[in-house]
């Protein structure tokens, strides 16, 4: 049973990636893009970081972008970053979520358990470190929109890492979950027969 307190809401992980990509698909994402960022949610969330923050900011960012934000392209990104050579540097522009591109970064590591890390680098200087198993400091470090610095990545050799589990669920902030499970509800149909007989019904991220 969820349970609410002061301002926040009691979820699994689980219901944070479940949530996250139906949201990412309300704002208009493709469905595997909208997984990545799901995921990424939920291993920021277990690091204790404020991943539902990170993609409210993000899927907020790619509405007024056009599609060019970093909850469209962070995917990708990360990808190309993952299949260069250590000590390869990667610039991104405009990096209008840098806490959800941590977050692709890292759950991107653990779930390839790769021994490896990145060095994500604001103009600034401030940086951090990003491992499987979490970060060297805050990722809000890093700025946010409507700032979108330009970030430096580098991949490194490093340790596999594992993010800890959260059997019993974490507390996140009620309103930015309202504001996702709004985004939720665009990917729902009218329950009448008109939408059943057009094909309505659960899809793969609600069967997750």
């Amino acid at each position: 049973m969820r349970v609410w307190r002061e301002g926040a809401v009691h979820v699994s992980l689980n219901e944070v990636r479940t949530l996250v990509a139906k949201a990412a698909v309300g704002s208009g994402l493709p469905v595997g893009t909208a997984a990545e960022i799901g995921h990424a949610a939920a291993w920021l969330v277990a690091v204790g970081e404020d991943g539902i923050g990170a993609s409210v900011a993000g899927l907020s960012a790619k509405k007024t972008s056009s599609g060019s934000g970093m909850a469209f392209h962070g995917p990708g990104t990360v990808d190309l970053l993952l299949s260069t050579a250590s000590g390869t540097a990667l610039a991104v522009e405009s990096a209008d979520a840098p806490v959800l591109l941590v977050g692709l970064i890292g759950q991107a590591l653990a779930r390839d358990g790769r021994e490896a890390e990145v060095t994500v680098s604001a103009e600034d200087g401030a940086s951090v470190q990003v491992r499987g198993d979490g970060v060297s400091a805050s990722p809000d470090i890093l700025g946010s929109a409507p700032q979108c610095p330009c970030l430096i990545l580098t991949l490194h050799s490093g340790q596999a890492g594992t993010p800890p589990a959260a059997a019993d669920g974490v507390l996140v902030d009620a309103a930015d979950w309202r504001r996702l499970s709004d985004l939720a509800a665009r990917t729902l149909v009218p329950a009448d027969t008109s939408s059943r007989d057009r094909g309505a019904g659960a899809g793969d991220i609600d069967n997750e």
